[in-house]
């Protein structure tokens, strides 16, 4: 399934609070890090990153994507997907109505 597409997929079974993170599948992980509205929604802000060693034998957190989701809503809200540290697709939602 392509990146930006699991998560509104799998957004009733996270645990959206901020400050909590959550390790998936893929060994990847999700932090909730705030609240955002788009296209008059409020949805929680996400990151999506790995956790490398840098040159130092540090360990670094390495942000792979962002996301704005609703969980009554059944597509992000937004999101960012990043390679080496920039940006490269972006999405966002500009208009909602529910029928």
């Amino acid at each position: 399934m392509a990146d930006y597409t699991w998560i509104a997929l799998a957004a009733e079974d996270l645990d959206l609070e901020v400050g909590n993170t959550m390790q998936l599948l893929d060994s990847s992980r999700v932090r909730v890090v705030g609240e955002r509205t788009v296209a008059g929604i409020t949805g929680y802000l996400l990151h999506k990153f790995d956790r490398e060693t840098d040159e130092h034998g540090n360990m670094v957190e390495i942000v792979t994507s962002e996301w704005v989701i609703a969980p009554n809503v059944g597509w992000p809200l937004a999101v960012t997907l990043y390679r080496h540290g920039e940006p490269y697709y972006s999405k966002t939602l500009i208009e909602y109505e529910r029928k």
